[in-house]
């Protein structure tokens, strides 16, 4: 569902999974190798940002921002990215991993590219498309959070995530409306 919606109960349960929703993917085993799996898919959708406000936003997964992606250090993930949508895309992560797996290739329209790399540091990476103009494709929607967690795991704790981005409602290159997990102050 989309994560900005005018029906109360919608919005709060929306909010609700971007602040505490973890992507955490689904282990296989591949030639006796532990791969994390995720799948990913970018779509136009309509967001309704307050009032009349409509916007054509670029989504992951059919949110903004795209799934929070969760994983363990020493992990080697694979995320499936899927281009559902009319205009070219990718995934560009932040953090240490080969160049081919660095997401500057566009995926075209119907396409998928597989990104595949170890996470051997712990830390929050954000990830967004990378197709130029990167600012046009993150300012409508196109970026989300990597959360690797250390091999020792912390002490159990009521966990958040807030993601910041911005809508650029008329094209102009600046945003007009600024968001934590989509949802516009």
């Amino acid at each position: 569902s989309d994560v900005c919606s005018s029906d109360l109960a919608a919005l709060l349960y929306s909010l609700n999974d971007c602040l505490r929703g973890f992507e955490h993917g689904r282990l296989i085993n591949e030639n006796g190798r532990t791969i994390r799996l995720f799948e990913v898919e970018a779509r136009s959708i309509t967001l309704p940002l307050g009032g009349d406000v409509q916007f054509k936003a670029w989504s992951l997964n059919g949110r903004v921002p795209g799934p929070s992606l969760r994983a363990r250090q020493g992990e080697r993930i694979r995320v499936v990215f899927r281009n559902g949508d009319s205009t070219s895309h990718s995934l560009h992560f932040h953090g240490v991993h080969p160049a081919e797996m660095d997401g500057v290739t566009p995926v075209l329209r119907g396409r998928t590219a597989i990104y595949e790399f170890d996470v051997n540091e712990a830390g929050l990476f954000p990830y967004h498309c990378h197709v130029a103009p990167v600012v046009r494709h993150v300012g409508k929607g196109l970026f989300g959070l990597l959360v690797v967690d250390p091999i020792t795991p912390r002490p159990p704790a009521d966990e958040l995530v807030l993601v910041m981005g911005g809508y650029d409602l008329n094209n102009n290159g600046h945003n007009q409306l600024y968001a934590f997990n989509g949802i516009p102050d």
